[in-house]
């Protein structure tokens, strides 16, 4: 019924059936996880006796479909803020600092915007808080949507070609923030695409999992697929403009993992990947960890050429995360997935 597939994409069978099969008949559906992960653990513990499940909390980062796209784009163009201020592309909004530039002076291309103050509300903290983002402030991603993150490609190690941005405004006006201004253009302008957000759980990969049986093995990576699966069901079922983009449609089949912000990467562990943030954004102690800031996957939207196609990773250490210090965070082109 369900496969392994490649890594970062979701391979399911075509009816939503099969996925609520899963979850009444063999697991539990993934979302209660959140409010009672204790229960949730117990009930699952007993089909896999070799390994310790790990779940993580993410927030899934859904981009809106329209019924009327035409209509709706001159709308947010008059109004940006009509769905609130996280989106996708687009301008952001002033944050006391100029827009960041890469290392030959060209702009940034502003990448996404989250309104963290505002979905820790909409999200509740069962969603929120085990993600161990900051519950306030707005957040800024820039990136040159090129460079692979690999050492020898960056040129100046401490003027990187990708920016985060964060401040915490003195309102909840969103309507009323000025935007930022910029005095020439970004390396891709990408059209603002606004966000539909809500927290999810997911695992570590089946892939960097030791197993006992074939037979476990493969109830795991179902239960992976469920993970990436129910969120996908959640944030599109009922947003998407056209029927075989619904998950409930029979033809319907989610071909790429939903961007998010925090928990496990949709991508497999790489100890290539792992080598190059131990040397690049050292940690500062044995209860120091990396971070998954952001994950976006260029291939849920509707713009072509971002990060060669590939998904792009944003990385910070626990300890900057929770002083808010996003200064030092590492990009990493995924080419693996």
């Amino acid at each position: 019924m369900w496969s392994q597939g490649r890594v970062g994409t979701v391979t399911t069978s075509n009816s939503i059936l099969d996925c609520e099969v899963l979850m009444t008949e063999v697991l539990p559906d993934p979302y209660l996880y959140l409010h009672d992960p204790e229960e949730y653990l117990s009930s699952v513990r007993s089909k896999f006796p070799s390994i310790q499940i790990e779940p993580k909390v993410s927030l899934g980062l859904g981009v809106m479909e329209f019924k009327k796209p035409k209509r709706m784009r001159k709308e947010l163009d008059k109004e940006p803020t009509r769905f609130g201020a996280s989106w996708f592309g687009g301008q952001p909004f002033e944050n006391g600092r100029e827009w960041p530039r890469s290392s030959d002076g060209t702009l940034l291309t502003h990448i996404a915007q989250v309104d963290l103050g505002y979905e820790s509300m909409n999200v509740g903290d069962p969603g929120f808080i085990p993600t161990g983002l900051p519950n306030e402030g707005i957040i800024q991603f820039f990136h040159d949507t090129q460079n692979m993150g690999e050492p020898e490609d960056v040129e100046d190690l401490l003027n990187p070609p990708w920016a985060i941005r964060y401040f915490v405004p003195e309102n909840d006006e969103v309507e009323t923030f000025a935007f930022m201004e910029s005095s020439g253009d970004a390396i891709l302008s990408i059209p603002l695409m606004p966000l539909d957000i809500d927290g999810f759980m997911n695992l570590k990969d089946q892939f960097s999992v030791d197993f006992r049986s074939e037979e476990e093995a493969d109830l795991y990576a179902d239960f992976v697929e469920l993970t990436e699966f129910e969120i996908y069901n959640r944030l599109l079922r009922f947003e998407a403009r056209l029927p075989d983009h619904r998950p409930e449609h029979p033809d319907f089949i989610p071909d790429e993992r939903i961007s998010r912000m925090s928990g496990w990467s949709a991508c497999e562990i790489r100890e290539e990947y792992n080598g190059q943030l131990a040397t690049l954004l050292p940690l500062t102690d044995a209860s120091d960890e990396h971070v998954l800031l952001f994950e976006i996957n260029p291939r849920t939207f509707p713009t072509p050429g971002w990060f060669h196609e590939r998904p792009v990773q944003v990385w910070i250490r626990r300890t900057d995360l929770d002083a808010r210090n996003f200064d030092h965070v590492w990009c990493l082109i995924r080419t693996d997935a």
